[in-house]
C-alpha cells in the first residue's frame, strides 16, 4: 500500500496511490522530479533472498501505475540507501542476504550503482553503471543530495547479523557522515555524529545564508546505538567562501579603468553615424576577427564550457573543429556576398530579398532578444557565480560592469567596442591557459597524473559515433555547425564585424576568426580537464552545496595567488563586457537604421546622436533588467528564455539561408516556413528524444524545407524580383572595394 500524506497547517490528509506490484519490507525509497522510486527489500519476513527490482511511479498522474525498470545487477539487497541526483538514481550499499548456519544473515555491502534512463550530455552510458565503492560497507544508511553532484551518506549498519526484524536495531551502527561527489567519484570522511545511526529519514533543508550558500539538512527518527531515536536532528553544510585580497581588487579596478580609457580615446574620433556603427568600414581585419570570437564567447561560455567538460568529456570541442572545414564557405562565399551589399543592419537584406515587413520583424526580434535576454543574462550569471565564493555583492558586480560598459560603448562607438573586445578576448584566452597550468602544477604527479586521471574516466573522448539522436552525435554536430554557419548573417552583433572590414580583407578575417575560435575552445576545454584532474585528487576542495557551473570560480578563489585571482575575475568581467558592449552597439544601430531612418527625415548628425544616446539608454536598461533579475528565480527564467530563442529564432535564420542559397523562395513561402518552424520545434521538444543542443537545428531546417516548398506553391501569387547580388549565384571572386 502506498499513500501520499500532505499537511495543510491543521490536519494531515491522505491520498492513496497505486499499490506496489509486490509487498515489500526494507526497500530503499527516493523522490525526484515528481517521481517515486523504490528498490530492493524482501517480500516476506522469512525471506532468504532480497529483491533487486527498481520500480517508479509518476506522482503527477493520479491514475499512474508502477513502472518496472531494469533490475539492479548482482545480488538483491535490503535497506539500500537510495537517492537521485545528477539525473541518475544512486544506490549506496545495503545488505545482501546470505545463508549461514541454516538461516538468513544480512551482510552490509560497499558497492555503489547508478541507473540512467538516458545518457548524460556527451556520454553514451545508460542503464546500470557501477561507481566507486564506499569507504566502508553500510546498510540502512541515509543518503540525500546536497548540490548538483554531491550526496551525503549518514550512518548505517556496519556488521553482519541474522536477518530478523525482531533483532533490530543492531549493536554496531556507524557514526560517520560521508560526502560523495558523483562527477569525480570521490569520497570524503566529512563529519562524526554524536552516536551511531541507522534507519533515519531525510526531513528537508533550510538555506541559512543565501549569500554564502550555507544549508542545514534535517533528518528524523531512526536508531542510535541500539535505541530508537526520536525527534529531529540536523547537519549543516557550509559553502566555501574566500575574500579577495587588496591586490586582487587593484587588478580588477585597473582592468575596468583601462576599458573606460579605450572608450574615451575613440570618443574623439566620432564624427559620423557610419563611424559610430561600423568604424567607417575600415576596421583592422585581425582586430575584427578577435572581436568576433570575443563577442560570441561570453562569460557563460567561460564558465559553462569548462564545467561541461569537467562533468563529461571533450565532445563539446568537436563543433569548433568543424570550423576548419567551413573556412572556404565563409571566406569565398558568405563573407564576400555580405560585404559587397554594404549593409549596416543585416536585416536590410530581408527587405531587399523579400519584403520590408520581414526586416522590421527580424530587427525587432533581435532588439528584444538582446535587451531583455542576452545583455542581462551575461551580466547576472557571472556576478552570481563570483558572489557565491568571494562574497562580492551580486548587485554591485552587475552595476559596475553594466555602467562602465555603457559609458565606454556610448562615448567610443564601434571602434571602442572592437578594441576593448580585443583586450578582453586575449585576456580570456590567457586566463583559461593560466588556470589549466596552475591546476596541473598543483597535482602531485603533474602532467602524468593529469593524463592518467582523464584517461581513467574517459575524459578524452572526442566524438560519439552513433545513430541515437538523443545524444550529441557527430553527424548532428556537423549539420548543426553547417546550418549555424550558413545562417550566421542573422546575428547582428557578429556579422557587424564583417560589414566593418574592408572587402579585400574578408578572407583574412575568416582565417583569423577560425584560428581564435579554435584557440579559445581548446583553452576552455583544456581548463575543464585540468580542473577535473585537480578536484579528483583534492575532493576536499569541492564545496558540498555547489552547482556544477561554479567549478571555475571555486578554483579561482581557492588556488590562485593574490593578483592572479583578480586577473581571472577580470577575465569573467571581460567576457561579460565584450558581449554586453557588442549588444549595446548593435541594438542602437538597429533602432537607428531599421526604424528611425526608415520612418523619419534624418541627417547624419541626428543619426549619430541617436546612436550615442541610444547606446546609453540601452546600457542602462540592460543593467536595470539584470539588477531586477538578481531577485528572481534565475535558473528557471534562463531556461525559459533559451527555449524561447530556440522556438522563435530559427525561422529568421532559415529566411537568410533560403534567401542567399535559393532563387525560388518568396515572401509568402518564408513566412509559412518560419511559422511552421515554431510548431515543429515545440513538437520535437515535447514529444521526441532529440538532444536539446539540436533544437535550433531542427527549427532552422524545418523553416528551410517548409519555406522552400511553400514558395513553390505560392510562386504564381508573387511577382519576380531582381535578385542581383543577393544570392551566391551572382558571386564574384574579385575582392577589390
Amino acid at each position: 500500500r502506498v499513500a501520499l500524506l500532505t499537511y495543510d497547517g491543521e490536519q494531515v490528509e491522505e491520498q492513496v496511490l497505486s499499490t506496489l506490484p509486490v509487498p515489500l519490507v526494507g526497500a530503499g525509497v527516493a523522490v525526484f522530479d515528481d517521481h517515486l522510486y523504490v528498490l530492493g527489500g524482501v517480500r516476506r519476513l522469512d525471506a532468504t533472498e532480497a529483491e533487486k527490482s527498481l520500480y517508479r511511479l509518476d506522482l503527477n498522474s493520479p491514475d499512474a501505475q508502477w513502472e518496472k525498470l531494469p533490475d539492479l545487477p548482482g545480488p538483491g539487497r535490503v535497506h539500500p540507501a537510495l537517492t537521485v541526483f545528477n539525473e541518475e538514481v544512486h544506490v549506496f550499499g545495503g545488505m545482501e542476504l546470505v545463508e549461514k548456519d541454516d538461516e538468513a544473515w544480512a551482510r552490509p555491502v560497499a558497492d555503489v550503482h547508478g541507473f540512467r534512463e538516458r545518457p548524460l550530455d556527451a556520454t553514451t552510458a545508460v542503464g546500470w553503471i557501477q561507481h566507486q565503492e564506499m569507504p566502508v560497507a553500510l546498510g540502512a544508511a541515509l543518503a540525500f543530495p546536497t548540490g548538483h553532484n554531491h550526496a551525503l551518506i549518514i550512518g548505517g549498519i556496519q556488521q553482519e547479523m541474522p536477518f530478523s526484524l525482531a533483532d533490530l536495531p543492531p549493536p554496531t551502527l556507524s557514526p560517520r557522515v560521508y560526502l560523495y561527489h558523483g562527477v569525480t567519484e570521490t569520497w570524503l570522511d566529512y563529519a562524526t555524529l554524536p552516536a551511531g545511526l541507522a534507519f533515519a529519514a531525510h526531513a528537508g533543508e533550510d538555506l541559512l545564508h543565501s549569500d554564502v550558500g550555507e544549508k542545514k539538512h534535517y533528518y528524523i527518527g531512526g536508531s542510535t546505538d541500539g535505541n530508537s531515536a526520536t525527534g529531529v536532528s540536523s547537519v549543516t553544510l557550509k559553502q566555501t567562501v574566500k575574500s579577495l585580497s587588496s591586490l586582487d581588487y587593484i587588478v580588477v579596478v585597473i582592468y575596468l579603468l583601462l576599458m573606460v580609457a579605450i572608450g574615451a580615446y575613440f570618443a574623439r574620433k566620432q564624427d559620423s553615424s557610419e563611424e559610430f556603427a561600423l568604424g567607417n568600414r575600415k576596421v583592422k581585419w585581425w582586430a575584427a576577427a578577435i572581436s568576433m570570437f570575443a563577442t560570441g564567447a561570453s562569460s557563460i561560455s567561460f564558465m559553462s564550457i569548462p564545467a561541461l567538460t569537467f562533468r563529461t568529456n571533450l565532445v563539446w570541442l568537436l563543433p569548433v573543429a568543424f570550423l576548419i572545414l567551413f573556412y572556404f564557405l565563409q571566406a569565398y562565399v558568405l563573407f564576400p556576398v555580405l560585404r559587397r551589399l554594404r549593409l549596416t543592419s543585416t536585416y536590410a537584406y530581408l527587405e531587399q530579398r523579400y519584403h520590408p515587413s520581414l526586416r522590421y520583424l527580424a530587427s525587432l526580434q533581435c532588439i528584444l532578444l538582446q535587451m531583455l535576454g542576452r545583455m542581462s543574462v551575461v551580466l547576472i550569471l557571472p556576478a552570481m557565480a563570483i558572489s557565491v565564493f568571494t562574497g562580492i555583492d551580486v548587485t554591485t558586480s552587475v552595476v559596475v560592469m553594466g555602467l562602465l560598459t555603457t559609458v565606454y560603448t556610448a562615448i567610443g562607438g564601434f571602434e571602442a567596442v572592437i578594441w576593448t573586445d580585443v583586450t578582453q578576448g586575449l585576456l580570456m584566452f590567457a586566463g583559461s591557459i593560466l588556470m589549466a597550468v596552475f591546476a596541473i602544477n598543483a597535482l602531485e604527479g603533474g602532467w602524468g597524473e593529469f593524463v592518467a586521471t582523464n584517461q581513467e574516466f574517459d575524459r578524452f573522448e572526442f566524438a560519439i559515433v552513433s545513430l541515437d539522436y538523443s545524444m550529441p552525435i557527430v553527424f548532428l554536430f556537423f549539420a548543426n555547425e553547417l546550418v549555424r554557419n550558413l545562417g550566421f548573417v542573422s546575428d547582428q552583433p557578429v556579422v557587424q564585424r564583417v560589414y566593418s572590414t574592408p572587402l579585400r580583407d574578408v578572407r583574412k578575417l575568416s582565417a583569423m576568426f577560425i584560428f581564435w575560435s579554435i584557440a579559445i575552445a581548446v583553452g576552455v576545454n583544456f581548463m575543464g580537464l585540468a580542473l577535473f584532474a585537480y578536484f579528483h585528487a583534492n575532493p576536499q576542495e569541492l564545496s558540498p552545496t555547489m552547482q556544477n557551473d561554479q567549478v571555475v570560480p571555486l578554483f579561482i578563489v581557492q588556488q590562485l595567488p593574490a593578483g592572479l585571482a583578480g586577473l581571472i575575475i577580470a577575465c569573467l568581467f571581460a567576457a561579460s563586457m565584450s558581449t554586453l558592449s557588442s549588444s549595446m552597439n548593435s541594438v542602437a544601430t538597429l533602432i537607428c537604421e531599421d526604424f528611425y531612418s526608415k520612418f523619419f527625415q534624418t541627417t547624419d548628425r541626428s543619426r549619430l546622436m541617436l546612436m550615442k544616446v541610444g547606446s546609453l539608454l540601452i546600457g542602462l536598461f540592460g543593467t536595470g533588467v539584470a539588477y531586477y533579475m538578481a531577485t528572481m528565480n534565475l535558473p528557471s527564467l534562463f531556461e525559459t528564455w533559451n527555449l524561447f530563442i530556440a522556438y522563435i529564432g530559427g525561422g529568421f535564420v532559415g529566411m537568410f539561408i533560403l534567401g542567399m542559397f535559393t532563387k525560388r523562395t518568396n515572401t509568402g513561402g518564408v513566412i509559412v516556413g518560419a511559422i511552421a518552424s515554431i510548431f515543429v520545434t515545440i513538437y520535437i521538444g515535447e514529444y521526441t528524444e532529440l538532444h536539446w543542443v539540436f533544437y535550433g537545428l531542427a527549427s532552422i531546417l524545418s523553416c528551410v524545407v517548409v519555406g522552400y516548398l511553400a514558395s513553390l506553391l505560392l510562386a504564381p501569387f508573387h511577382q519576380k524580383k531582381d535578385l542581383s547580388g543577393l544570392t551566391i549565384f551572382d558571386l564574384k571572386q574579385d575582392l577589390n572595394d
